[in-house]
């Protein structure tokens, strides 16, 4: 406060020199307005030469710069009016402050998604290669532009970091444990971005939950499940446990075991075995290959019979579909040869 009267005293005191200084002052600010786009495009026309102009006004990267520029062209002014060296430092503290922020948001636009530098990286690493993944690491690295940004200015306001912590007493123990879960979900969101364990669209698997990949942001990950219900997941607990990805397989197994009933005969059992291994070898989307008929066991039950197979179809809702194919030849065999099920009911996986 003392620092604004000093400049309200100084003002309402001016000499004739102090108004042709201020007349100056006003006059470098006004010059560096006025050139101040001509100034941001010549910097940027040295780094990029094929760009015309209209490309170089669109980077987010070209209007903090000119406000820089014009910031610079106010200091300058201030720095002619001669004020008390008090009320110079106050303007100079402040007027870094504003510095700091504008070059925070012009190093923060470099890593927008639309911008330029961004892009180059979309084409040079395979980390950018899905759209909601790069958006993640974009918010990730303006994320910790911002808070150095923010560090530089607390520290520049003169506030002792390690003091402002100890002052904190336990206020100070309470937030480091609540910020455990924060930096442990974003560290865990990073790991999975840089290890590129899943992608939006992919299925996976972990613990007790299942699903399509929704979304993937700072803190958790969105799995829509098979019966449509979206689930949250924090980033931290999905990194230190076991996640079985689906979206990588190019096929998907299929096995189980049919029992039939115990008065089946020896030549009909086998002839269904024969029937059912042949019919299936026949079906779209199954690998023909991989087609495995045969007598499993004989139990008080009933004969089991054992189907196993792959199917080249990854996504669950087109596997189930020739999953149905699969047991609807299969059922359709039993009836034609009029083998009877006992009462155990099909065990299917």
């Amino acid at each position: 406060m003392d620092q604004i009267n000093q400049i309200i005293n100084a003002i309402t005191s001016m000499t004739w020199v102090q108004f042709v200084d201020l007349g100056i002052a006003i006059a470098i600010f006004i010059v560096f307005k006025i050139f101040s786009p001509a100034i941001t495009y010549f910097i940027f026309k040295i780094f990029n030469f094929k760009k015309t102009k209209k490309e170089i006004k669109s980077f987010g990267v070209y209007k903090p710069i000119k406000l820089l520029i014009n910031l610079l062209g106010f200091y300058l002014g201030i720095l002619v009016l001669n004020l008390p060296q008090d009320a110079l430092n106050f303007v100079t503290k402040y007027l870094k402050i504003l510095a700091i922020l504008l070059l925070a948001r012009a190093f923060a636009n470099m890593f927008d998604t639309k911008a330029s530098l961004y892009l180059k990286l979309q084409n040079h690493f395979s980390l950018f290669s899905n759209k909601k993944l790069g958006a993640f690491a974009s918010k990730l690295v303006k994320s910790i532009i911002y808070l150095i940004a923010g560090f530089m200015i607390i520290t520049d306001l003169g506030y002792n970091l390690n003091g402002l912590a100890a002052g904190l007493g336990i206020s100070s123990v309470l937030v480091a444990l609540a910020a455990q879960d924060v930096a442990k979900n974003l560290l865990g969101g990073a790991t999975i971005v840089m290890d590129r364990q899943f992608l939006i669209g992919d299925w996976i698997e972990s613990g007790k939950y299942a699903g399509t990949v929704k979304d993937i942001t700072f803190r958790s990950t969105k799995l829509l499940t098979f019966d449509n219900t979206e689930v949250t997941i924090p980033n931290g607990v999905l990194a230190n446990s076991t996640v079985v990805n689906y979206g990588h397989m190019t096929k998907k197994r299929m096995k189980q075991h049919i029992l039939i009933d115990n008065s089946t005969s020896y030549a009909d059992v086998m002839t269904l075995v024969r029937d059912i291994d042949i019919a299936l070898r026949d079906l779209p989307h199954v690998e023909e290959d991989s087609v495995s008929v045969s007598l499993f066991d004989i139990t008080d039950g009933g004969i089991d019979i054992y189907i196993y197979l792959f199917i080249d179809i990854v996504p669950l809702a087109e596997f189930l579909k020739v999953k149905t194919k699969v047991n609807d030849v299969i059922l359709e065999i039993i009836q034609k040869r009029h083998i009877k099920f006992p009462q155990t009911a099909i065990s299917m996986q």
